[in-house]
């Protein structure tokens, strides 16, 4: 769980610095040739769309923490049959603690994809 949410935070700054970088080298280039401005504003705003409108590089933190929770459901269930032995509290506990991280997992999807929808919404606003 840890290395999905540090993925995921390595995706999402990685995502933002390669488009700052983008947009400085458009800023380079629009200060070496002034006349072409527009040119290089409408190719900002593109790199922005792409870059920013692409849902298949982005962590689903909801679908993650729901498959934790399903699999600590197993394993708890599995742990609470066996009865005894170590691997019996191994899978209890296990579970869990896959639960516990799966609805913090979720609650995090939930509360990104709250914020993304006001985001747009907001952008959308100020556009009309």
């Amino acid at each position: 769980m840890l290395l999905a949410l540090l993925y995921g935070l390595y995706r999402a700054l990685g995502r933002a610095w390669l488009e700052k970088r983008i947009r400085l080298a458009l800023l380079e280039r629009a200060q070496a040739a002034p006349d072409h401005l527009q040119a290089f504003e409408e190719a900002a705003r593109v790199v922005g769309k792409i870059v920013n409108g692409a849902k298949w590089t982005q962590q689903d933190y909801l679908m993650t923490g729901v498959l934790l929770g399903v699999l600590g459901v197993g394993s708890g269930a599995t742990g609470l049959y066996l009865h005894t032995g170590r691997l019996a509290v191994g899978l209890y506990l296990g579970g869990f603690g896959c639960i516990g991280m799966g609805v913090l997992a979720a609650m995090t999807g939930l509360v990104a994809g709250l914020a993304a929808r006001r985001a747009k919404a907001n952008d959308r606003d100020e556009r009309v």
